[in-house]
């Protein structure tokens, strides 16, 4: 009997039980809470983007070339960015210089650095 808890202690062990649950409810409240006010939220366009990503790496530029420009249109950065790349150099799709620059714009003035060296290339490419 020495391995028993005294009835004192089951009554304490018990109280603590329901606090757990109650902490872990108000912490799904409010991860709820901040996902429908947007305060935690997946970009438009990052799930397009990521399908894109991945066939673009399996090499089914095509279909990353749909997946990217989908993305872009949504507004998200790296699709234009991406959209621009592959009109630039013709995977998945026709070279198309004029169309990439569009992209490209578009990607920058969302705050892509990267864009901004893409037309500095493109710029150069285009005075060729």
């Amino acid at each position: 009997m020495e391995n028993q808890m005294p009835s004192s202690q089951w009554g304490k062990k018990w109280l603590t039980l329901p606090k757990g649950l109650l902490v872990l409810a108000l912490v799904f409240l409010f991860v709820g809470f901040l996902v429908i006010h947007q305060e935690w939220h997946i970009p438009a366009g990052m799930p397009q983007y990521q399908r894109g990503y991945w066939a673009f790496f399996d090499e089914d530029f095509g279909e990353a070339f749909i997946w990217f420009k989908q993305s872009a249109e949504k507004g998200y950065d790296w699709g234009a960015y991406m959209t621009g790349y592959m009109l630039t150099y013709g995977l998945g799709t026709k070279t198309d210089l004029e169309e990439a620059q569009k992209w490209y714009e578009m990607a920058h003035d969302a705050g892509l650095q990267e864009a901004e060296w893409a037309l500095r290339r493109l710029t150069y490419y285009q005075s060729q």
